[in-house]
């Protein structure tokens, strides 16, 4: 009986997709209400003002405090003092999303929920792609193996 590599050919198909994707659109921004309505987006939320280890420390105590009652992402402790804080991908509405992130809107969703922790100042930068989500967690995957986040899974299925 031959073995069937559909799944991995379908990686490489994604992963060639991945190299050659283009951003249709490119911003960064400090200000929420700014951010453009748009879907099919790879973004990273940089921390640019405040204390790291005031911060983090907020943030244990939270996920501590919370455990159980909402989701937090995972903290990569070798990471800690790294400025870039997430990086995410959506291929539905990105503001709802990114509100996830900002204002804590979901307790089930995984998500920073800073307005609960987080005190300083922000930028989220943003890249709109026309790919298909597998594709799509690539780019996303390769760009958090790059920047390496203060939170979050690192790579896909938390591969590292």
């Amino acid at each position: 009986m031959g073995v069937d590599f559909n799944y991995i050919d379908q990686i490489i198909e994604d992963c060639q997709a991945a190299k050659k994707a283009e951003t249709v659109y490119e911003g960064e921004f400090d200000d929420f209400s700014k951010i453009p309505d748009v879907r099919c987006a790879v973004y990273v939320i940089r921390q640019i003002e405040g204390n790291k280890e005031e911060n983090l420390a907020r943030f244990k105590k939270i996920k501590i405090d919370e455990k159980g009652k909402a989701s937090y992402p995972k903290l990569n402790e070798k990471n800690q003092y790294n400025s870039v804080l997430y990086v995410g991908s959506s291929k539905g509405n990105l503001r709802t999303r990114l509100t996830q992130h900002i204002k804590g809107d979901s307790r089930k969703t995984s998500s920073l929920k800073l307005n609960e922790w987080f005190k300083g100042t922000y930028k989220i930068e943003i890249k709109v792609y026309e790919e298909k989500q597998s594709v799509l967690q690539i780019i996303e995957d390769n760009l958090a193996y790059q920047l390496k986040p203060v939170f979050g899974k690192m790579g896909g299925n938390g591969r590292s």
